[in-house]
């Protein structure tokens, strides 16, 4: 996991690290601390951070400006604002921050916020066994439909497929919390990975049609569409 504190004041900086390194598994953790906006921008058009703990009021570049931005390079990397004025929160919501941390921060607040960031970054990762026997980490996210075929199933990814000796049921419960649909008792779909709907089809953003049961067709506008505005 690695996590990085923006703060234009030293004190908090070297406070924030002591308590990211007193983080139970904090071997595992890789933290990049930053004084400006600025530097944590070029730094980040290079570098992927899991957590950021990014200060509102810095001098010169604000840090609800460096998040506009850094939400335009990456939509997944949580924030978490560290204020001074808890009433800046509403403006969060803009850039989907995680949380608001208001000063002085705390080491109970710094490690909840890593907990939690630790439990969704599990949920959008697949472990997949291949043929070969090798463990295979995949993004949920990167997964546009999984088919089954006889006793194994072939999980198509935006980076290609793969095979597993695993039946369809077992990922229709896996997957449940996330975005997917079994529209098929063959096919379960990830619903934001959906590019259009025709009669008992769905076209996949690949451009693969994929079968829609009868009695599936209605519910699926419905997830679809739940799935759509909850993003």
């Amino acid at each position: 996991m690695r996590i990085a504190v923006c703060d234009d004041d030293p004190i908090l900086r070297r406070q924030a690290g002591e308590y990211i390194a007193n983080y139970p598994g904090s071997l595992d953790i890789r933290l990049d601390e930053f004084s400006s906006g600025k530097q944590l921008l070029k730094k980040f058009k290079n570098t992927k951070y899991d957590l950021i703990f990014l200060d509102i009021e810095m001098p010169g570049m604000d840090g609800m400006a460096v998040a506009k931005e850094l939400r335009r390079l990456d939509e997944k990397v949580f924030l978490v604002f560290l204020t001074s004025h808890q009433e800046m929160a509403v403006a969060g919501y803009e850039v989907a921050a995680l949380r608001f941390l208001v000063k002085p921060i705390n080491r109970k607040s710094i490690h909840d916020c890593i907990r939690l960031v630790q439990s969704k970054l599990k949920e959008q990762i697949l472990l997949i066994h291949s043929k070969e026997q090798e463990e295979i980490l995949v993004p949920v996210a990167s997964i546009l439909f999984i088919e089954a075929q006889n006793q194994e199933v072939e999980i198509v990814t935006e980076q290609g497929k793969l095979t597993e000796r695993q039946k369809l049921n077992f990922y229709e419960t896996v997957l449940k919390t996330a975005e997917f649909y079994r529209c098929h008792r063959s096919y379960l779909i990830n619903l934001l990975q959906v590019k259009g709907l025709q009669k008992k089809t769905v076209i996949m953003k690949n451009q693969v049609s994929i079968p829609v049961s009868r009695n599936k067709e209605k519910a699926l506008r419905q997830e679809l569409l739940r799935a759509i505005q909850k993003k």
